[in-house]
């Protein structure tokens, strides 16, 4: 079950689509504009969006929930090859056409959904192996540090981060990061010249 917020300015179309999505068991909320939408600050999953509305447009209320990081589909009457160029452009996930069959639009949102989940979860992959790559950077600078000031070789100062985290009761990227800290604050110190 996801939901779902309709932003069309028609009342049939949004209990149409109110039906037949809630016939997929999911929940809905509608508005009538864009404003209304946006002022409802209600948590969605997917958003379908009507282009021709009062007061902002639908590539306007768009833009907005692009930079929400909410996904959407175009749902209009608008066969305009730019409007429809411009809603992929800004990050629609779909779009499609009024008149439209109810089947093939709960097929379309079901897999906008599964894509958005996807979407999601590399995002979040990416930031874990972003995450990841600090913490490696940061335990290779230590590990240079080590050997430089005790003139070791590689995986001898890795043994010796290692006691040292074992000894302190930190991870292994703790105490890498615990020494660079330190090794800052001596740098923020200055030469004896300069103080």
């Amino acid at each position: 079950m996801a939901t779902i917020l309709i932003i069309d300015d028609d009342p049939s179309i949004r209990a149409l689509l109110r039906t037949g999505l809630e016939a997929c068991n999911h929940l809905v909320y509608d508005a009538a504009s864009g404003e209304e939408a946006i002022a409802m600050e209600q948590a969605v999953d997917l958003i379908l969006i009507d282009h021709y509305m009062e007061g902002m447009s639908g590539l306007e209320t768009a833009v907005y929930y692009r930079k929400q990081g909410l996904p959407f589909i175009f749902v209009s009457s608008a066969s305009d090859w730019d409007i429809m160029q411009q809603a992929i452009a800004i990050g629609a996930m779909d779009y499609i056409k009024k008149p439209f069959n109810i089947e093939q639009l709960a097929i379309t949102v079901e897999a906008v959904l599964a894509r958005s989940k996807d979407i999601s979860r590399l995002q979040q992959a990416q930031q874990h192996l972003s995450e990841a790559n600090e913490q490696g950077h940061s335990a290779h600078t230590v590990i240079g540090l080590i050997m430089e000031r005790f003139r070791v070789r590689s995986d001898e100062a890795r043994h010796i981060l290692e006691l040292n985290a074992e000894k302190e009761g930190l991870t292994f990227t703790e105490a890498a990061n615990r020494i660079i800290k330190a090794s800052n604050d001596l740098n923020m110190l200055g030469k004896p010249s300069d103080i």
